[in-house]
């Protein structure tokens, strides 16, 4: 029994002893706590994924506890032991460890980074707070102070001022009652002062109090994820089996470049009688650019700061091409670098920015590390032309694991439940979310804001009950979607068999820019439900019945052709369209798109010129409008040869937008690009009709297009195709 003293330093040379002892090993913690001291820790060089910036922990060092490294074909056995830890730091890693299995354990820390305190009355200008036992604090310039732990004497062990824990950025409150959690403002931090009415009330006067509900508690915490709970980092077949996670000082676990992690009968919560909350100040589980089989059943998470589980991976910048078959990448989120993001023989695939689509493929065949946030990346082949600097990203295609997630309950949560972006298979079943802020389940992408990457092409979501969760419930969202259904992010996604419950509203899902989306076999067991759908194809409505009558049913459908849809009509769902998408089809007479260009007079960034000949009609071209660029404007078209052309084509913008459709115009043409001479000048409906202009057949190498009247005050072009004369 190690209580009141240090087990650390016993720990590890236990550890360090099994790393050469004959396999298998089994380490054993007979019942008791066992504590653990940040002074002992070990300091270890760790970049950690989605945490800190370069500032908070200056080259990615870390105090880590348990350090398990270089180490196989090891049981932990627990025996239901908790390992408390005292001070911050990041309680166990498992850093090239293989085939490793943790049983019936706990982790807890004595002072968790997360503070709370519960109204206990609420006066006209002032409010009392009851802070909880393991919240420790004091009074500074008549300011509230949270602390770190102190010694027998009082005195702090740990400066929390000087590691950036004192300050409160962060506030949710929960309310007892339902379980529910939310964001809100710190409710304290307009008071003018602070007194200390002994044991651990505090009473807060203001010149007028905030309304607060008596009884509700208040989770404070500072930003910084310096410390995780856990950190599996380049490691393989990985179990957790009956683990209780207590207290995460930042991100919960985090998975990072590692194969075959499985979480049976995980507890992720505060202790079952001890008052708290909150169990993490950040998400419970991250898997960052993992593969192999995820897999987490059974378990349990209640009372996080951000999203309980977390699947992705890392989209990086590409920012130079310094030769034919190498590209520098770069992390982009401050809170993301460092990391090995690639290794010899990993796959790459070229991601647009702006579309998510993929441009092409190659293997890694060498990685040079320039710094902390740059990669230099070299070939098996050359890179493609059209994938340009700052406008493409590579992401990992190697590393995508298969994920399953059975069994488990999600409560407690201001934010999500399972955010998840993985081409490999993914199965979502049994599950109950409850109450959930935010959409209970989000399939995202994006390559400009986390940068977390990852098109799904296999995803179920079924069985499971969602009990009036926030926002679309469940939302497949992309960043940066098409609005294109021939060119969609996503594929194969199927919610089926699940039970939704809205108390007095309706359960809203969205699906965007999915090539195959079924949704089927479903009950509203409470409410109505809302579906709509934007820039997909072959989505299937179906089977879906509703427990109360005179409920919402409403299905909207956006961009979308409209006959690659399947909708029960039994369903007795209101269906709405909105901008059909209407396919560029080309003529006989139209010269090829693909030897043409064109330049503009203006264009918005990301609406270049270059959109109105790519044969794609969710693209557009579009005059700058930060600032604006008055009329007329002009696109001008190399035909790439010269013709005989007698008429042009306008296709305006298909989206749910307006501005710039094209209602004056002058078409000219040219032989060599400098001398035009016009050809037609008219008008044209603002409306998203085709629209042509014609005009007596001349000899061109070059048409111009010049708006002088457009709706809003711009000018956009959808496609453009310029015809040949039949004459």
């Amino acid at each position: 029994n190690y209580s009141g003293d240090d087990a650390g330093p016993a720990v590890n040379e236990a550890i360090a002893a099994a790393k050469t002892a004959a396999k298998p090993v089994i380490l054993d913690f007979p019942k008791a706590t066992y504590h653990f001291k940040d002074s002992s820790a070990i300091d270890a060089q760790y970049y950690i994924s989605n945490t800190t910036t370069a500032s908070e922990t200056p080259g990615g060092w870390r105090k880590v506890g348990l350090l398990f490294k270089n180490i196989s074909d090891l049981t932990i056995r627990g025996n239901d032991s908790t390992l408390m830890f005292h001070g911050v730091m990041t309680p166990i890693v498992f850093d090239h460890a293989t085939n490793v299995n943790m049983k019936s354990i706990n982790f807890d820390f004595k002072r968790p980074v997360m503070s709370e305190m519960t109204v206990a009355a609420v006066g006209s200008n002032y409010i009392e707070m009851n802070v909880h036992p393991d919240s420790l604090y004091k009074i500074v310039n008549n300011k509230l102070q949270w602390t770190g732990e102190v010694d027998n004497n009082g005195i702090p062990t740990d400066n929390w001022v000087a590691r950036g824990y004192a300050n409160t950025t962060q506030v949710q409150e929960f309310d007892p009652a339902t379980n529910k959690t939310w964001r809100v403002s710190n409710p304290i931090a307009s008071a003018s002062s602070v007194q200390d009415m002994d044991n651990r009330k505090l009473r807060f006067t203001y010149s007028s109090a905030p309304n607060l509900t008596v009884g509700h508690t208040y989770q404070l915490r500072n930003d910084s994820r310096k410390e995780e709970g856990a950190f599996i980092y380049r490691s393989k077949d990985i179990m957790w089996t009956g683990v209780n996670f207590y207290a995460a000082p930042g991100l919960g676990i985090v998975g990072q470049y590692s194969e075959n992690l499985t979480f049976d009968q995980l507890n992720f919560a505060p202790k079952s009688g001890g008052g708290r909350t909150n169990a993490s100040m950040a998400d419970f589980m991250q898997i960052s650019g993992c593969k192999g089989q995820i897999t987490v059943n059974n378990s349990n998470f209640f009372g996080a700061h951000d999203d309980p589980i977390n699947v992705h991976g890392t989209h990086l910048q590409i920012v130079d091409k310094p030769a034919p078959n190498q590209i520098k990448v770069q992390f982009k989120h401050s809170q993301s670098w460092g990391f090995d993001a690639f290794a010899v023989n990993d796959s790459i695939d070229f991601i647009n920015g702006s579309t998510l689509l993929s441009a092409g493929s190659a293997v890694v065949t060498g990685v040079t590390r320039v710094d902390d946030y740059n990669i230099l990346l070299t070939l098996d082949q050359n890179v493609p032309s059209s994938v340009t600097a700052n406008t493409y990203f590579v992401e990992n295609a190697t590393w995508n694991p298969n994920v399953t997630i059975t069994g488990s309950t999600f409560e407690s949560i201001a934010t999500r439940g399972i955010l998840v972006t993985t081409r490999g298979n993914v199965l979502i079943d049994h599950n109950t979310f409850n109450r959930t802020e935010m959409s209970a389940i989000l399939i995202a992408d994006d390559a400009n804001s986390w940068y977390e990457s990852g098109m799904v092409r296999n995803v179920t979501i079924s069985n499971n009950t969602f009990n009036n969760t926030g926002n679309s419930v469940i939302s497949i969202e992309p960043s940066a979607p098409s609005t294109n259904p021939d060119k969609t992010v996503h594929s194969n996604i199927s919610i089926s068999g699940n039970t939704f419950y809205k108390t007095g509203g309706t359960t809203s899902i969205y699906a965007g820019s999915i090539n195959g989306f079924n949704f089927t076999n479903n009950t509203a067991q409470e409410g109505g439900l809302q579906i709509n759908a934007q820039g997909s194809k072959n989505v299937k409505i179906a089977g879906n019945t509703f427990a109360q009558n005179g409920v919402t049913k409403e299905i909207t459908l956006s961009n979308m052709y409209t006959n690659t849809d399947t909708i029960d009509a039994s369903q007795s769902f209101t269906i709405t369209r909105n901008n059909n998408y209407v396919p560029v089809v080309p003529g006989s007479n139209d010269i090829p798109q693909s030897q043409m260009t064109a330049t503009a007079t203006s264009q918005h960034s990301d609406n270049e010129a270059s959109k109105a000949l790519d044969g794609d009609s969710s693209s557009i071209w579009h005059t700058e409008w930060s600032p604006m660029a008055n009329l007329p404007q002009s696109v001008t078209i190399n035909l790439g040869g010269t013709y005989s052309i007698a008429q042009l084509r306008y296709l305006p913008r298909q989206d749910n937008s307006s501005n710039g459709v094209i209602t004056g115009y002058t078409i000219s043409t040219s032989t060599d690009g400098i001398t035009f001479t016009n050809a037609v000048s008219g008008t044209w409906a603002d409306d998203k009709t085709v629209k042509n202009a014609s005009f007596p057949a001349v000899s061109a190498k070059y048409v111009k297009l010049t708006a002088t009247s457009g709706h809003g005050g711009y000018a956009s072009v959808a496609e453009l195709n310029i015809e040949r004369s039949t004459q």
